[in-house]
């Protein structure tokens, strides 16, 4: 017997709801102790926003107060769009001595962020207000207390068991991702992961949700079925 076309179109998108709930992470309480571990132990790293002073020992005259721009790129002296953003400072330093030393033999300086931008993180996905957030200045911040300024997780289409926070290694000059279980089951036991700046805390959605995601655009609106059988996903 032939199956229908809408059978045979939906067939793939049933099959993969077999899978829909299962973890993809470990317990955010048993993976806390490895991301707080990559935490940045650096004074300071550079951020979108902050002022930088950069003062010469033998040339006064290059001594130069800069903004980094949202892009993450500043323009000194004979130097127009470094990207600074997430270096810290010795690594400032070392590039910005290194591109001096191609204008003047063994260039002496000192750079430094003469004010600095609040430093953010940022919350994407399932969550009720996505968007960019400052850190607090006077204490840590914990992964519960970020989504909760998110206005928490969407309870309905929020893929919890496979929350993710992207990292930026400063030291290392590369991103890491963590993948983990948030779900309230685990929110009371063991330490609270920490946030830092450049952060990217990334809830996706259920693969249920991305179902009906596909239902709703490959299915329902291609075959003249009424609303009921698949209603349209508001």
């Amino acid at each position: 017997m032939t199956l229908p076309h809408w059978c045979a179109a939906a067939a793939p998108v049933l099959l993969l709801l077999a899978g829909c709930s299962a973890p993809m992470g470990r317990p955010i309480h048993e993976l806390a102790p490895e991301i707080n571990a990559t935490r940045s132990t650096a004074t300071s790293v550079v951020s979108p926003g902050d002022e930088l002073q950069v003062k010469f020992v033998t040339r006064p005259e290059w001594d130069q107060i800069v903004t980094v721009q949202q892009d993450g790129h500043a323009s000194f002296i004979g130097a127009s769009g470094l990207p600074v953003a997430g270096l810290t400072i010795p690594q400032l330093d070392e590039v910005l001595t290194e591109h001096y030393a191609s204008l003047a033999p063994d260039p002496e300086l000192s750079v430094g962020i003469r004010l600095e931008a609040p430093r953010t993180y940022t919350v994407m996905g399932e969550v009720l207000a996505p968007g960019q957030f400052d850190l607090p200045t006077d204490r840590d911040l914990t992964f519960f207390e970020a989504i909760g300024a998110a206005q928490g997780f969407n309870k309905s289409t929020a893929w919890l068991s496979n929350t993710q926070i992207v990292r930026w290694l400063p030291k290392e000059k590369r991103l890491q991702a963590f993948v983990f279980d948030a779900r309230p089951r685990h929110w009371l036991e063991g330490e609270p992961v920490v946030i830092q700046p450049f952060d990217v805390i990334y809830v996706p959605n259920t693969k249920v949700d991305r179902v009906a995601i596909v239902l709703d655009n490959y299915i329902r609106r291609m075959i003249p079925f009424p609303p009921v059988f698949f209603p349209r996903i508001q």
